[in-house]
């Protein structure tokens, strides 16, 4: 007949305080839990360690914080702790010790691997050449999202991209089908209608002891629609757009160039896109093949001020709607000097 052997497991912690060292032998344990903020944290980042306790309050405990063998907190009720992670790579032991009123005195360790991810994404909409910033999202575009990890070895090494496991969500729900081993990039649909929600990108090397997450929040932008004046030698000027009450000097013939900026279109004169001028709300022709372009000529030799209003409307994405209103004048006094037209 086989016997059964009830084994009592029994640990002696030491726990110093106030320059006295106590001992205590524990038996059946209550269970310690860190919890990390971010869960994940990388290279250099800012984190909240927190015990918890499912015995004993935690808070009317003496708590100790030991980082890399180095005490670095001790305090009654310290369940909170805020340190910076370490170095990409770079293994971090954070150890915490609970004496409780009754005298118990339990830890726990976790280590830390802090490991480099970002996220980067952009809408499918249009934006001008040299535009510094990111494509926005408008409603009926779409979500490119690309995760650039950094992820290293033991050895120093990096891992490469096919070793690492990506898992992809939106709100908490995941993607499973754009998710899998060396998914760094994602196509996806954005928010409804003026809607937001949080897109998050979670990297795993293959034995699951080096984690990072990353997220970004997508919300939903309208359409914008941007005069310039395109000069017949340099071209566009992008870098001088027409604003409200925009004073032109010069010639006597004027090209406003039009720009849609958001919309999901390749180029400003796609044919998925109608224009709509008007000056002072008389209806303006543009050319069929450049119907972002409007050429204005001045009969009269002094200051003409008036109102340019443009709309744009995309064939497809119905929500994709700019209207722009802006009032300019035309400079007489240039046209009659010596360089005027």
């Amino acid at each position: 007949m086989r016997g059964f052997i009830s084994v009592v497991m029994l640990a002696v912690f030491l726990f110093s305080q106030a320059g006295f060292v106590y001992a205590q032998v524990v038996s059946t344990p209550n269970v310690l839990a860190i919890t990390l903020t971010p869960e994940y944290p990388q290279p250099g980042q800012e984190v909240t360690a927190t015990v918890s306790s499912d015995g004993e309050s935690a808070r009317n405990a003496t708590i100790v914080w030991v980082l890399d063998g180095v005490t670095q907190q001790q305090e009654q009720g310290g369940v909170s702790f805020v340190f910076s992670a370490g170095q990409n790579g770079v293994s971090q032991k954070l150890d915490v010790l609970l004496r409780t009123p009754s005298g118990d005195v339990r830890s726990k360790s976790i280590t830390i691997r802090p490991s480099e991810l970002t996220l980067l994404w952009e809408a499918d909409t249009y934006v001008p050449p040299f535009f510094k910033g990111a494509s926005h999202y408008t409603p009926g575009s779409t979500i490119r999202a690309q995760a650039e990890p950094h992820f290293l070895k033991d050895n120093g090494s990096v891992y490469a991209n096919a070793e690492l496991i990506y898992t992809w969500s939106k709100n908490g729900t995941v993607l499973g089908s754009q998710s899998g081993v060396g998914a760094r990039s994602l196509i996806t649909e954005g928010p409804k209608f003026l809607g937001e929600y949080i897109l998050s990108v979670e990297v795993r090397s293959p034995d699951g002891t080096r984690i990072a997450r990353s997220s970004a929040r997508i919300t939903t932008q309208e359409p914008q629609v941007v005069l310039y004046e395109r000069d017949p030698l340099i071209g566009v000027r992008f870098h001088d757009a027409i604003v409200d009450n925009y004073v032109f000097r010069g010639s006597s013939r004027v090209d406003i160039q039009a720009t849609p900026y958001f919309m999901s279109t390749t180029h400003g004169n796609n044919r998925e896109l109608s224009y709509t001028w008007r000056i002072n709300n008389t209806i303006a022709n543009t050319p069929s093949a450049t119907p972002s372009l409007l050429t204005v000529q001045l009969s009269s030799e002094g200051n003409v001020a008036t109102t340019i209003r443009v709309a744009i409307e995309h064939a497809t994405q119905l929500l994709q709607a700019a209207e722009g209103v802006f009032r300019v004048t035309f400079e007489g006094s240039a046209r009659d000097s010596l360089f005027g037209i």
